[in-house]
């Protein structure tokens, strides 16, 4: 009986000992859940941002997972922390959180995003460690735009909308480069304008911390474009007249406070339209430019033609002559206004030739059969750096050469003798070839003669090549021999008959 009151009371007696172990042993798990808490959470206004106990409790399992991220780098870095070590530590494979995204601040400070929506500020207290510290929830869903991304073509503003704010935070947007563009909000609408410099940028919208919320940042990734200039341009076009034009004869820019520039070339570029003036082709290089638009080059090419043959460009001092073989004549280049180098052409070479020296022509006429054949002289200026050929024509009219045929007949009394029917033959030129006819015989080149009393009839006629034949006549007159002393007579001058015995006497000449 002893023994089993004994038994009982020593059982009472164990199990009174479990008990109070087990009491110990809770309140000490508590002080030191609390210790650990509190370690977690201290500062950090962990209750104020996680209104419910599932959350402190996933926040407090998700600070503690991040503080022992710290160990690695401790071991190795002899127990010190920075913020590079740790944020390269914690996006490594193999966590047993979801790492969302890591921002990194400045460079002392970052903010991660684990499990979609728990957000932590990476803090570097620069003494060799980093604080964690909870900021509160901030999922991607809760802050949402119209548009992630957006083209902006300078100078036209663009929106888009704030189509979500969970948080009810105060929304803020800033630009991360106002020189590409700048960004204002206005209720849930953000403008974005571009600047003059092209560009991408990160236009960030902000919803404020609010309540358990943490400040949530969504990014709208903004393109900026130059604007576009539209220039058109008009090239001078035209044939030199020894004036100077303006190259570009007509100029529309949009927008039309662009700076437009002139080279003339490849030259230096100038506001000032070049000028051109000689003859020629030339390269004219137009670009507009302006802050915030891309640069419109455009080029032209301008034209100026050589002069054609105007009038009044090359004058003759006479546009016409006759010209009278043998004899050639001249004329005159009495204006050649571009210079060239003269030349002389005849249309006709078996009429006229044609040659040139300095600005004297000469015509030499060729043998010709009829009178009034023509030529057409043309007098060319060679083609100049501004001037085209020019032509001027003198029109030739060539007539065959005058013979001058003079000739004395002969006059006389018949005596007997043969007499050369003409003398004093005189012709021009001289080398002509003079031929004669008496009556109607036949033509010689020798003069012929005349004995009889009689009237002759000589035709003379005396030609050459290129000359027109003269021909002349002239009446030879022989006349009768007069009765003249011994042409006739008698055996006695004189006699007596006697009646009526007849007396004799006798013609003893009778020439």
């Amino acid at each position: 009986m002893k023994d089993t009151n004994m038994h009982q009371y020593n059982t009472s007696k164990n199990k009174g000992i479990t008990l109070v172990a087990l009491v110990v042993t809770i309140i000490l798990l508590i002080i030191l859940a609390g210790i650990t808490v509190s370690y977690i959470i201290r500062d950090n206004g962990l209750f104020d941002k996680a209104k419910s106990t599932q959350k402190i409790q996933d926040v407090a399992t998700l600070k503690e997972a991040l503080e022992l991220e710290k160990a690695p780098i401790q071991i190795e870095n002899q127990g010190m922390v920075d913020l590079e070590s740790y944020l390269e530590q914690v996006q490594r494979e193999g966590k047993t959180y979801t790492l969302n995204s890591v921002e990194k601040l400045n460079d002392t400070n970052a903010e991660i995003v684990v499990e979609d929506e728990y957000k932590f500020l990476v803090k570097d207290k620069e003494n060799g460690d980093v604080e964690i510290i909870y900021e509160g929830i901030a999922r991607v869903e809760d802050l949402t735009l119209s548009e992630t991304n957006g083209t902006y073509i300078y100078p036209v503003s663009g929106t888009f909308e704030v189509t979500n704010n969970a948080s009810n935070g105060e929304l803020s947007v800033i630009s991360k480069n106002d020189n590409i563009a700048t960004a204002e909000i206005n209720g849930t609408t953000v403008t974005v304008k571009p600047g003059t410099t092209a560009g991408q940028i990160d236009i960030v919208v902000i919803s404020a911390a609010n309540g358990e919320y943490a400040e949530n940042k969504v990014i709208h990734k903004a393109t900026v474009l130059n604007g576009e200039i539209t220039l058109t341009v008009e090239a001078y076009e035209g044939r030199y007249d020894g004036e100077a034009h303006p190259a570009i004869t007509d100029v529309e820019v949009t927008p039309k406070d662009a700076t437009v520039e002139y080279s003339l070339n490849d030259g230096p570029y100038s506001q000032e339209i070049p000028t051109v003036t000689g003859a020629d082709t030339y390269t004219i290089s137009v670009k507009a430019s302006k802050a915030g638009y891309t640069t419109k080059s455009i080029s032209k090419t301008v034209t100026v033609g050589k002069q054609l043959n105007t009038e009044g460009n090359l004058t003759l001092s006479a546009a016409s002559g006759t010209v009278t073989y043998p004899t050639a004549e001249t004329f005159t280049v009495t204006k050649n206004t571009s210079g060239g180098a003269l030349t002389v052409a005849s249309s006709n070479a078996n009429v006229a030739t044609a040659t040139i020296s300095g600005t004297t022509v000469t015509v030499t006429p060729k043998v010709l059969t009829s009178d009034g054949q023509t030529a057409t002289i043309t007098v060319t200026s060679a083609a100049t750096t501004n001037y085209e050929a020019q032509t001027a024509t003198y029109t030739a009219t060539v007539n065959r050469g005058t013979i001058t045929l003079t000739a004395d007949a002969y006059t006389g009394s018949y005596d007997g003798a043969a007499h050369p029917a003409v003398s004093n033959v005189t012709v021009t030129p001289s080398d002509a070839t003079v031929k004669y006819k008496l009556d109607s015989g036949s033509q010689t080149e020798t003069i012929p003669t005349v004995t009889g009393a009689a009237t002759y009839t000589v035709s003379i006629e005396a030609s050459k090549a290129g000359y027109v034949t003269k021909s002349i006549s002239k009446t030879v007159t022989i006349n009768k021999q007069a009765n003249t002393t011994g042409n006739l007579t008698l055996s006695a001058a004189s006699g007596t008959v006697t009646y009526p015995t007849a007396a004799t006497f006798t013609v003893t000449k009778n020439t």
